[in-house]
């Protein structure tokens, strides 16, 4: 699992898990899952944040699987005042 989060940092704790499939169903064991968020307060972090990164990096296992612990990320402001619903964001890196 990949901690973007300690057990000390402010908000509620979640877990995020889920395998990478190719169109076939079949796993795919060479993907890489990129994760960032804002963090319970709707922040993102400055580099060197103690307690919360906001970004991680997880290869997948031999049946594709990937697991992330974290907090559940807070509202974020546009940069013109609107506001978005807590959100993570996800790339999924892998072969063809």
């Amino acid at each position: 699992a990949w901690r973007l989060a300690t057990a000390t940092t402010p908000g509620v704790p979640l877990t995020l898990v889920g395998r990478v499939l190719d169109g076939d169903g079949q796993a795919v064991s060479d993907a890489l899952v990129e994760l960032w968020q804002a963090d319970a307060a709707g922040r993102y972090p400055s580099p060197g944040a103690q307690g919360f990164s906001g970004l991680g990096r997880c290869g997948v296992d031999a049946e594709g699987a990937f697991r992330f612990v974290t907090v559940k990320p807070g509202v974020v402001a546009t940069p013109d005042g609107a506001l978005q619903a807590p959100h993570l964001n996800l790339v999924v890196m892998a072969r063809g």
